[in-house]
């Protein structure tokens, strides 16, 4: 027998262990598989956020306003809720889309709507916008848009809300943007420097000539007047200038009324500066003037510096009208006005403060450093209450500095006039400025009431007692006499008259806004004027029918909640 050598002995050793290793993994494999299996532990609320984030695929697809519920199969208690689905907006719309003259979408164009209501909006990547209105009365008041864009001419553009507005509670504008002149404007001062951060205006010549002037007494009540005159048809637009003085903005070619607005400087209203506007002719200068001013010192009842205090003033001359500054004083107590008329020989002056107190007074020009000590506040507790239920009277109060002494008149139109104030359990704190003579206090679905203060005790910190009445809301419902259909574009006016206590006589006119009812338009009066026992007439006019009136004179009569009117063909 032959013996094998070495290298087939190791061959056969290696294909041995190969097989020897192939049979036990074999026998670990069926015995693992055949070994009970550990349940893993699992989280149900871990398996409802997967669920609820990937729901299976339905036949049936839930409706829009279906609220998912899911429960853990291995949980109990209360259903986990998805959240619920938007609803789409109940109110009215006005939409549209702003393209260029080729038909391209017109992307970041600031469109203003006339009513106001809305902050301005922008047209989004496919040129669309929106405003969404929670009233009828609200879009209907929106009968034009004004449009801005850097790159086009501003334009208006009128909305004619269709007949059927009410119903269909939607409406589309399109708007065409067509191109313009690029105008550049530098802006120097006296010493010929560049003036940083001034506003440039330019309207298209037509009107009463000057557009804007210093009587603005900050930015936003200057930007919110240029889209005022955009929206009433006057094609306007505005830019900033940058750190040499220059703006650019975009404008239909032709004849423009320009004007430039800085506080501190003089801003009068410009009925001259009239610049022809061409592709070749587009680069203007405007110069801008310090004019006069006035500086002085302000401190408080007790001698203290009065650092943060508003000074307003305003000059009136014979050459440039009206004329306003303002400024607050500085750490020191001290100020500097600029922009005043230099041909005025008096000024109205203003000082504010809601804490340290309040000034006002006539100065005659020119003046020397004015030394002002400000007077304490009026300080009162309103104690309000509701007239019918008898309850303390909790909520948001407009209140309002109506009456102003008449030396104040005209500087306190440069201060806080207007203010939102919390009333809660039925009291609320005022600081009330020395030149104020009587408040009005307004509130959402109230009357407003009237304080005079000369009718507030003369004490330390008096209490005044304020009775909140729910306001008088009547409706007035349109109907063609030959149809009997409902009317919408109508004029509805009232007139309310009564007797005073003294026997005198009074009248009240008040005009009714366009409202729906159910899927009716009607017309609704809300007025806080409107008192039982008055004699109401109402007043219809319509194209193409008669002015009806309907009166109510009998005494002691309490306003009915609709008025039927029906109007007859001319």
């Amino acid at each position: 027998m032959v013996e094998p050598s070495d290298g087939q002995r190791r061959k056969w050793i290696g294909i041995g262990l190969a097989a020897g290793l192939l049979l036990l993994g074999l026998i670990l494999f069926v015995t693992w598989s055949h070994a009970p299996q550990e349940t893993p532990q699992l989280d149900p609320q871990a398996d409802l956020a997967e669920e609820l984030a990937t729901p299976p695929p339905r036949e049936n697809p839930p409706a829009e306003a279906e609220r998912v519920a899911v429960v853990s199969a291995e949980s109990e208690g209360a259903p986990v809720e998805a959240p619920p689905v938007p609803q789409p907006f109940a109110g009215w719309v006005i939409e549209g889309r702003v393209r260029d003259e080729s038909g391209a979408n017109v992307i970041g164009a600031r469109v203003i709507e006339r009513a106001l209501i809305h902050a301005p909006t922008f047209t989004d990547s496919e040129g669309r916008f929106a405003f969404e209105f929670q009233e009828y009365a609200a879009a209907a008041r929106a009968e034009g848009l004004g449009v801005v864009h850097a790159s086009y001419p501003a334009t208006t553009v009128a909305v004619n809300l269709p007949s059927d507005f009410v119903r269909l509670k939607t409406h589309h504008v399109e708007v065409v943007l067509k191109d313009g002149v690029d105008v550049e404007v530098t802006v120097l001062d006296k010493a010929h420097q560049p003036v940083e951060w001034a506003t440039v205006v330019i309207r298209e010549q037509a009107g009463d000539g000057a557009i804007v002037s210093n009587q603005h007494s900050d930015e936003l009540a200057l930007r919110r007047h240029v889209d005022s005159l955009l929206v009433t048809g006057r094609a306007c637009t505005a830019a900033v200038t940058d750190e040499r003085g220059i703006a650019r903005l975009m404008v239909r070619a032709g004849d423009h009324l320009a004007t430039t607005w800085k506080l501190g400087f003089l801003c009068a209203r410009d009925t001259s500066t009239v610049w022809r506007v061409t592709p070749e002719d587009r680069h203007f200068t405007y110069i801008l003037d310090k004019g006069c001013g006035l500086t002085g010192r302000i401190t408080d009842a007790n001698g203290s510096e009065a650092p943060g205090v508003l000074v307003h003033a305003i000059t009136v001359d014979r050459v440039n009208s009206v004329l306003a500054a303002s400024t607050d004083t500085r750490s020191e107590g001290t100020f500097e006005l600029a922009g005043l008329g230099c041909e005025a020989t008096r000024a109205d002056v203003v000082a504010y403060h809601a804490r340290l107190g309040s000034w006002f007074g006539v100065v005659d020009l020119p003046a020397p450093h004015l030394e002002i000590i400000l007077q304490a506040n009026r300080l009162l507790t309103l104690s309000v209450v509701g007239a019918e239920e008898r309850e303390r009277w909790s909520g948001s109060l407009w209140v309002e500095y109506s009456g102003i002494e008449r030396a104040a008149t005209g500087a306190s139109n440069g201060t806080p006039r207007l203010f939102k104030l919390e009333v809660v359990d039925g009291h609320l704190s005022l600081s009330v400025p020395v030149y104020v003579t009587s408040l009005s206090l307004k509130s959402t679905g109230w009357d407003t009431v009237a304080l005079r203060m000369a009718d507030v005790p003369s004490v330390q910190d008096p209490t005044v007692a304020i009775e909140m009445r729910r306001e008088r809301r009547f409706e007035v419902r349109v109907v063609d006499r030959d149809t009997g259909q409902t009317m919408s574009g109508c004029d509805v006016r009232g007139w309310c008259f009564s007797t005073n206590a003294d026997g005198s006589s009074s009248t009240v006119q008040i005009r009714a806004a366009p409202a729906v009812q159910g899927d009716e338009p009607v017309f609704h009066f809300v007025s806080g004027q409107v008192r039982d026992g008055m004699e109401i007439v109402i007043q219809v006019t319509a194209p193409g029918k008669r002015m009806t009136e309907v009166a109510y004179k009998t005494p002691g009569l309490k306003p009915p909640d609709r008025i039927v009117v029906e109007l007859d063909n001319l």
